[in-house]
């Protein structure tokens, strides 16, 4: 139960990340219309694994999903940390909705 419930914070990382858009527009010497991808390549993955990974979690068990799915989240955000180009960030953005 505290893991469910710890677990619901980790929305909050998410939209967070709207708080760095500077600071990732400045460290990949970005246009600020690419910007949008970090926000988009999320929710596509998102949106488009939602009802998949509820049928799994039916399946295999609630418990084990989101720990699978915790886990995912964690090197997702490691890697979304040690990322070198703008299009290693976007590929671990889409890894974080595992």
């Amino acid at each position: 139960m505290v893991l469910a419930g710890l677990s619901a914070l980790l929305g909050s990382l998410d939209s967070a990340v709207n708080i760095a858009f500077p600071a990732i527009t400045a460290a990949f010497a970005l246009d600020v219309s690419l910007i949008q991808w970090v926000v988009v390549s999320y929710v596509l993955t998102h949106a488009s694994l939602l009802l998949g990974c509820g049928r799994l979690a039916d399946v295999w068990g609630h418990g084990r999903v989101l720990t699978w799915g915790l886990a995912g989240s964690a090197l997702a955000f490691l890697l979304c940390g040690l990322a070198p180009t703008f299009a290693w960030l976007l590929a671990a953005r889409v890894l974080r909705p595992w």
